[in-house]
């Protein structure tokens, strides 16, 4: 794997090196899979990725439906894929936390399944954050109306018995 890995960073930058028309910062940005005519000069890199994370996304839906790569990308927004608006909320207007490795990236990708399921559980601190996202994003409030958290296994066990004998 880190043979491949490096092989690719290889062929990456073999390929800005080579090509003599772009500069090479756009060039690395087409290499990973943005159009020229996506790229804004005036961009910050936070908004560069953002853009890039969402069209790869974008790219593996048109692949998997079949559709059209450019009419997708147009008639489709970051705004229309829940997992954006709840991935770029929470890191908007989530709490600052004393780092856990791995448990807010864990907790994140969580609720990031809380708009197809009725009820998600998540940890206190994540529930604290989406409170907080909840009230500065509408679309972030209606993704994620079933949002909870339990004290312990105990009661989360007693809710999903509860649940399971629900008609």
């Amino acid at each position: 794997m880190a043979a491949e890995f490096m092989q690719q960073i290889d062929r990456d930058g073999r390929a800005v090196v080579e090509d003599r028309v772009a500069k090479p910062a756009v060039q690395l940005l087409i290499n990973a899979g943005l159009d020229p005519e996506d790229i804004d000069p005036s961009a910050t890199f936070g908004e560069t990725m953002n853009l890039l994370t969402f069209q790869k996304r974008l790219r593996i839906v048109a692949e998997g439906l079949r559709l059209p790569w450019a009419e997708l990308k147009r008639r489709v927004t970051r705004q229309q894929l829940p997992v954006m608006v709840i991935e770029e909320s929470m890191r908007l207007h989530a709490q600052d936390q004393p780092e856990r490795k791995g448990s807010e990236l864990n907790d994140t990708h969580l609720l990031c399944l809380a708009p197809y399921a009725d009820q998600t559980f998540v940890d206190k601190r994540t529930l604290e954050s989406a409170r907080r996202a909840r009230s500065k994003s509408p679309m972030f409030d209606r993704l994620t109306t079933g949002v909870a958290r339990a004290r312990d296994c105990a009661e989360l066990a007693a809710v999903l018995t509860a649940q399971s004998r629900t008609p």
